[in-house]
């Protein structure tokens, strides 16, 4: 299976799976969040039937409204202030 790197808002073509480690941070309200997040899951339903995401454990992963349902999560220790999580979400409609 071919991987690629690029923005996950810049892709066209349907793919396996999108992983993705989303932004986050000090500088990063979570409006901006939530709006970006919203526009990328919207963007990947048309892409592919599977994601992979990494986020902060802090950071809420808001679903409803979406194709999309937790299949795998893991909470992964980073350093004193960073537990990130690491989710596969699956489609839940073809």
């Amino acid at each position: 299976i071919p991987v690629r790197q690029a923005d996950a808002l810049a892709l066209h073509e349907p793919a396996a799976a999108i992983v993705a480690d989303l932004p986050y941070g000090r500088n990063t309200s979570s409006q901006d969040f939530d709006n970006l997040f919203a526009k990328f899951v919207r963007h990947a339903t048309a892409l592919t039937p599977k994601m992979v995401l990494g986020l902060p454990s802090t950071v809420p992963l808001r679903l409803d409204g979406t194709p999309w349902r937790i299949a795998f999560e893991h909470e992964l220790y980073v350093h004193r202030s960073l537990t990130k999580r690491i989710i596969v979400l699956e489609r839940t409609n073809p």
